[in-house]
């Protein structure tokens, strides 16, 4: 599991967006993974996504 480096807030016109980055070398990802699971929670808020590696190619290396 990584931690984030920093995170960064946006105010966009629909509200706030936030930014996380990771050090490329915290994450251990393969493209071959199957799905990924990013998780984080805001006070009482809970947020989880999915994410799948095969979408996050460019010229079949992993782009993140």
């Amino acid at each position: 599991m990584g931690q984030a480096l920093c995170v960064a807030q946006q105010q966009t016109g629909n509200g706030a967006v936030y930014l996380f980055g990771f050090a490329k070398e915290s994450l251990a990802i393969a493209k071959d993974d199957k799905e990924l699971i990013f998780e984080t929670h805001m006070g009482k808020l809970f947020f989880t996504a999915k994410f799948s590696p095969k979408e996050m190619l460019y010229h079949g290396e992993l782009a993140v």
